[in-house]
């Protein structure tokens, strides 16, 4: 019996105190997830809670690997020091792979490819015409126009001088009514248009004829060739159609991003702005020309209802890029997220996902 008791209060000292600590372990710990805005990948809706294209795909992971995470928003170089120091365990929004990233943290396999694109400031054919007009009231085109005026009253003053005797049925009458007539003749001579209505007979006069024929030629082409340059103008003025016009252009890009490296490394001059929300805003204003980032959040803000009427984005992609999850360097998680992650980015409803976010207009 004694040692029956012996046995029993063991055992119950025993359970005592694997129940005391049982009840004493701490639960896990939530996963850090940083996250910053960078629609379409990352944004908080108008309830507050974060969506978009890369957080929508981190809780579906989340869910197929039951795991506990809290959102904490931060910046881009803040979220990637955090993975570095073991503050922060994962890394959403446009985060592209690069070498220099690499080099810091880990990352899954990509879901996402696109590349860099340019946004510029929707031209309205008012705003063409507009500068077509202001083209044609230029003081060069102005002067061209006063100096034609001026060599045309002179050809007709020089034809009337020798008609004006010879010649009274064409160019006689009142001095008012000669010079009139010259003048008529002059400006239809000009025009390669020759009516002949009014005709030289003398041999002055019809040496003033040739040679001002000869010379009306060469000035109607130069005429006609100043309106088609302030045509052509208005529509090249200010206009960029891909990479390789951003040399002579002011182009804005974000501190920090895959933009900003490629334009460095282009040697192409720029302006750095904290966030894309300002460099396109910048676009939208005329204080830059361009905006280089990356297309899908370039979409996504041109089509927002403040900028959908003032900033398009060109359909040139350039500097492939793709976007993963940001992880800790050998991270255990890698391997086992890895294959959930190519798994739901092959579903159908994947794609519904995607649409959803770039074919949205921003908020």
């Amino acid at each position: 019996m004694k040692k029956l008791f012996l046995i029993a209060s063991l055992t119950s000292f025993a359970l005592s105190g694997f129940c005391t600590a049982a009840k004493s372990t701490p639960e896990a710990k939530a996963m850090v997830v940083g996250v910053r805005q960078e629609p379409p990948f990352s944004l908080k809706n108008a309830d507050g809670v974060w969506e978009g294209i890369s957080v929508d795909l981190w809780k579906e992971i989340a869910t197929d690997m039951k795991l506990k995470y809290e959102f904490r928003e931060m910046g881009l170089e803040a979220t990637l020091e955090g993975i570095q120091n073991h503050s922060v365990d994962v890394g959403l929004g446009g985060l592209a792979i690069s070498a220099d990233r690499e080099r810091k943290v880990d990352f899954t396999h990509p879901y996402y490819a696109s590349g860099l694109s340019i946004a510029v400031p929707r031209r309205s054919e008012m705003y063409h015409w507009m500068k077509v007009m202001r083209g044609l009231l230029s003081p060069t085109f102005l002067k061209m126009i006063v100096f034609m005026s001026i060599v045309t009253v002179l050809a007709g003053l020089l034809v009337w001088w020798f008609e004006r005797k010879r010649n009274p049925e064409h160019f006689g009458g009142a001095l008012s009514q000669g010079i009139g007539s010259a003048l008529w003749w002059a400006s239809v001579t000009l025009c390669t248009v020759g009516y002949g209505d009014k005709v030289p007979v003398s041999f002055g006069g019809r040496v003033v004829g040739v040679i001002w024929m000869l010379v009306g030629v060469v000035l109607l082409a130069i005429f006609t060739g100043a309106m088609a340059s302030a045509v052509t103008a208005s529509h090249l003025e200010a206009s960029i159609r891909g990479p390789e016009e951003l040399y002579k252009s002011r182009v804005a890009s974000v501190e920090g991003s895959v933009s900003e490296k490629y334009l460095r490394h282009s040697r192409i001059r720029m302006m750095l702005y904290p966030t894309p929300q300002e460099a396109i805003q910048a676009v939208a204003d005329g204080r830059v020309d361009a905006f280089v980032y990356d297309e899908p959040v370039l979409k996504y803000l041109a089509n927002g209802a403040a900028l959908q009427d003032k900033v398009e984005v060109l359909p040139y992609v350039f500097q492939r890029e793709y976007y993963a999850i940001a992880l800790r360097n050998e991270s255990p998680l890698r391997e086992d997220l890895n294959p959930i992650l190519l798994e739901i980015i092959e579903r159908s409803s994947w794609q519904e996902t995607i649409f959803r976010y770039e074919g949205n207009p921003a908020p």
